[in-house]
């Protein structure tokens, strides 16, 4: 695989570890001291080490080297000490992740995140003046994408059936990256 590509696949893959996160599966100590900052008491930005785990479960066809090239560029975003391929993703994500931060945001008890519902663009697009907000209920991607004005109780039974239909759909694809510009066409 080509540098570039290596990278591309990095950054559509770098948050997959949050869909991991949300199905309650464990992740050792060892991938979090590896992966995600260390503050004082605790590690944050757990995703970063789902990531890990989750491009290893998907069965990827690439070569050993690519693998591991592919896992440190996708894993590393919000470590301090990055090398240039890695800095690429993390500033990708922040300029991505600003975008949806708005001033005087409430901050979520810690992992109250894993539960709530992700807010829609269609909150601040109204024909009329409209005080409601739409999310997104857990639901699998495919044809048309609901949205609802309640808030969600997420489950994570329901997380993890999604993801393990998702990982069980990768596989099936038999994914083979030998031209980059193909699997990007894949329909």
């Amino acid at each position: 695989m080509k540098n570039e590509d290596l990278i591309a696949l990095a950054g559509l893959l770098h948050d997959i570890g949050k869909f991991r996160q949300r199905t309650g599966k464990s992740i050792s100590e060892e991938l979090k001291s590896q992966y995600c900052p260390n503050y004082k008491t605790h590690y944050s930005h757990i995703h970063a080490a789902h990531t890990v785990e989750a491009i290893d479960e998907m069965g990827l066809k690439l070569k050993k080297e690519e693998l591991r090239r592919l896992i440190e560029i996708a894993s590393s975003h919000h470590l301090s000490s990055l090398n240039k391929d890695e800095k690429i993703i993390q500033l990708a994500d922040r300029y991505a992740s600003s975008l949806d931060r708005k001033e005087n945001n409430d901050i979520l008890p810690k992992d109250e995140f894993i539960k709530s519902g992700i807010e829609t663009p269609f909150s601040m697009v109204a024909i009329c003046k409209s005080s409601k907000t739409y999310y997104y209920p857990l639901q699998k991607l495919e044809g048309t994408i609901s949205i609802s004005d309640e808030k969600r109780c997420n489950d994570e039974r329901d997380y993890e059936k999604y993801y393990e239909e998702f990982i069980d759909g990768v596989k099936k694809l038999n994914l083979t990256f030998e031209n980059f510009n193909d699997f990007l066409k894949l329909k």
